[in-house]
């Protein structure tokens, strides 16, 4: 029995020389972040409010050009931002409306910047540690360190990591009152799928304010 206990205790510091620390885990996804084009990236953002309830939207970029799904208060509602033009198309009770509008001056055309900027560089501004572990991921619990420069990034963050190639599974976190959890993420979104097409929406009635607003 003694022997036993003592291959065991043996095999089992054996095997924690291979285990990874959080920190190495979220350097290694940073590194496959950096490999992936993610001006192609594609996630889902669910944003939960006290009082108002979680609203979820589905995020595409190919370049410039970015679209966005929501269903809000019973309204399905889809961005297209291209060419420094914004198309809404907003859907209810088998109607919808376009309105055309011009992109604001100094609004952000880049959707990719800012939020996956969240998973960039993680163990300079936070102190990481493993929370849980399953055979398939590591969760990942990120609390913001006193030195962080950047005084709007979140208090904590939990971020849940693939084993099977380090991609992140979700992120979430606090911001601003509203807990958001940003999960789903793709690298391959097609042009077509961020292109404005007015011919996919015949019978829709059409409001073009461009140029009318200063």
């Amino acid at each position: 029995m003694k022997r036993f206990i003592s291959t065991f205790i043996g095999l089992a510091i054996a095997l924690s020389a291979f285990a990874q620390t959080a920190e190495e885990i979220c350097n290694k996804m940073d590194e496959v972040l950096n490999t992936l084009p993610q001006d192609r990236m594609a996630m889902t953002v669910d944003i939960k409010i006290p009082v108002l309830g979680t609203t979820t939207t589905r995020t595409y970029c190919y370049d410039n050009k970015i679209r966005m799904d929501a269903k809000m208060m019973g309204v399905t509602v889809t961005t297209f931002d291209e060419d420094n033009v914004s198309y809404t198309v907003a859907t209810k009770e088998g109607k919808t409306k376009i309105t055309i509008e011009d992109v604001k001056a100094g609004s952000d055309s880049s959707a990719e910047e800012g939020d996956m900027e969240m998973f960039s560089g993680i163990t300079d501004d936070y102190s990481v540690s493993i929370s849980k572990e399953t055979a398939d991921a590591w969760y990942i619990q990120c609390k913001k360190l006193k030195t962080c420069k950047d005084k709007d990034a979140p208090g904590t963050m939990d971020i849940v990591v693939s084993k099977a190639d380090y991609m992140p599974l979700s992120l979430s976190a606090k911001m601003s009152g509203a807990r958001l959890t940003m999960r789903d993420f793709s690298f391959d979104v097609d042009e077509k799928m961020c292109t404005f097409n007015m011919a996919d929406y015949p019978g829709a009635t059409v409001e073009d304010k461009r140029g009318k607003s200063k």
